[in-house]
């Protein structure tokens, strides 16, 4: 397991282990992020699911902290966010409600996922297109 720092909405630090699985799937090739705690105290894991576009593009297709507050507000979307990025060396873009700009049957972006992104804009380390309302995650 990798350990990663995360901060939280107070600004304090919190350490997770995460756990990174490949699946080739019919959407493509899909990575999956599963967490928990650094003492390993938990009842369920945090999970972050994403989806390879192509050679160059990711998308986020799933959030779940399965409303534990060991997970909730804690940073670890946006941690994720940026592991993803530095590993796949891909743009990470979040999911679309724009159903033109769809690439899976069940794509959607719930509020909670459009707030993590909202927050990266802030730090300057995303950015939004309106045309296919994707976020996209530039870094520092």
């Amino acid at each position: 397991m990798t350990i990663i720092t995360c901060i939280d909405k107070d600004g304090n630090s919190n350490n997770f282990k995460y756990v990174l699985k490949h699946e080739n799937t019919e959407d493509g090739k899909v990575w999956k992020f599963s967490v928990i705690p650094e003492d390993d105290q938990f009842i369920d894991f945090y999970y972050l699911t994403a989806t390879e576009i192509n050679k160059n593009k990711i998308k986020i297709t799933m959030i779940n902290h399965h409303n534990q507050p060991m997970y909730s507000a804690k940073g670890i979307t946006e941690k994720l966010i940026e592991v993803l990025h530095s590993i796949s060396e891909m743009n990470v873009a979040s999911s679309s409600n724009n159903k033109l700009f769809q690439s899976f049957k069940a794509e959607y972006r719930t509020p909670p996922a459009t707030k993590v992104w909202m927050r990266l804009i802030e730090q300057g380390l995303a950015i939004y297109d309106e045309e296919s309302d994707t976020f996209n995650y530039i870094g520092d």
